[in-house]
């Protein structure tokens, strides 16, 4: 999306910032919303400010989002005593609007929020040596710390902002309609691919069922656990130290096994979800075992992992790329409208990525089952 610099400054003016805006530039990262950064006069220093305009396609109802935001960072600043408003006091904090607002609406109607910008680095992947276990160990320490803070909240206070995120079996239906259509007439090029998806159709009541039936809780969950929504200061490289997590937009009711699994499916393999070479692609051990100690061995934590999630744990890191599979696979088949592409059949790489990841954890999985009952 374009926007003129004008209009971007105007937007932030609406917002009670320390100063006067002296620069905004956009943001590439991130597949949904269209971000910027902004810095602004702070006495003699410089804050910089995150500002974001919430995708209205994939964010029908982002007053809901805005809701659960506030919410969210809310319990997080109660709980921690933690503003964000100092440099040894990181958090994910909104900017209010000079009336008090958590957001502004443009004149086309849209959403846009600010948020006080976390200084630090964000990764991708990370290598199986020992920073980058350091580092997949602290991002799992800190997904389990915001399950913390989140645990206190009642599920009835935040909205579904997305209806059927992690309904796998929905994702597979959507696959079936997709298919059936063939709007793009693209079925034809993938016909192992979803082969493979249907042949898999056990994976997907595996964590939806038991949450339905109530054997296993229904949480306030982050639902988006991918690595790169961790915040690391950027000075401490050989001891990695996560600052706070990101990307609040999907936080709702769901499943601790869905956090699990994402950050598991997202960190586990040192490639990147599109590379193409899919003989490189496997799920390492050692970064799974540093995931697994830090999430489920936070000392001190409030929430406590059931029995019966324990159980689950490694068929939910299953379930997770299965269903990250399907939805590349879809948006393949629908003519990539949902995820962002930089180049042509980018979807169907990620999907071939994440089925490849999926048979290789299915090789592994009674070593992750043992891994998971010696540390849990």
């Amino acid at each position: 999306m374009n926007i003129d610099t004008a209009q971007l400054r105007d937007i932030l003016d609406m917002f009670d910032l320390a100063g006067d805006v002296i620069d905004v530039v956009q943001c590439r990262a991130g597949h949904i919303n269209d971000t910027f950064i902004a810095a602004a006069r702070a006495g003699k220093g410089i804050q910089r400010y995150t500002l974001q305009r919430i995708n209205p396609v994939v964010f029908p109802r982002p007053d809901l989002i805005m809701h659960n935001v506030r919410i969210v960072t809310e319990a997080i600043r109660k709980n921690t005593g933690n503003t964000g408003e100092g440099p040894d006091l990181p958090a994910l904090s909104l900017v209010e609007t000079r009336q008090g607002q958590s957001h502004v609406r443009d004149n086309d109607g849209a959403y846009w929020r600010c948020y006080r910008y976390v200084e630090g680095i964000t990764y991708n992947q990370v290598p199986c040596d020992s920073t980058g276990l350091a580092i997949a160990r602290e991002a799992s320490a800190a997904f389990r710390r915001l399950a913390d803070h989140l645990g206190r909240l009642d599920t009835r206070e935040l909205h579904v902002t997305i209806a059927d995120f992690h309904n796998t079996p929905v994702r597979l239906t959507r696959l079936r309609e997709a298919v059936a259509g063939d709007s793009h007439k693209r079925a034809s090029l993938v016909s192992a691919e979803i082969e493979s998806a249907f042949a898999r159709e056990a994976l997907c009541g595996a964590i939806t069922e038991p949450l339905e039936r109530g054997s296993i809780p229904l949480r306030v969950c982050h639902n988006d656990t991918k690595i790169n929504n961790v915040v690391f200061d950027n000075s401490q490289r050989e001891n990695p130290r996560a600052l706070c997590v990101i990307d609040l937009d999907t936080v709702m009711p769901g499943s601790l096994l869905f956090d699990f699994g994402d950050l598991v499916r997202s960190s586990v393999c040192e490639r990147a979800e599109d590379e193409i070479e899919l003989d490189v692609i496997c799920a390492d051990i050692e970064i799974f075992k540093a995931i697994v100690d830090g999430f489920c061995t936070n000392r001190g934590a409030r929430v406590t992992i059931t029995q019966s999630e324990r159980e689950l744990l490694v068929t939910a890191c299953l379930v997770i790329t299965y269903e990250t599979g399907l939805r590349f696979l879809t948006d393949y088949l629908m003519g990539d409208v949902y995820f962002s592409t930089q180049r042509p059949r980018h979807n169907l790489d990620r999907a071939r990525n994440q089925f490849r990841l999926l048979e290789d954890m299915e090789r592994k999985r009674d070593t992750l089952e043992q891994i998971v009952m010696e540390t849990v």
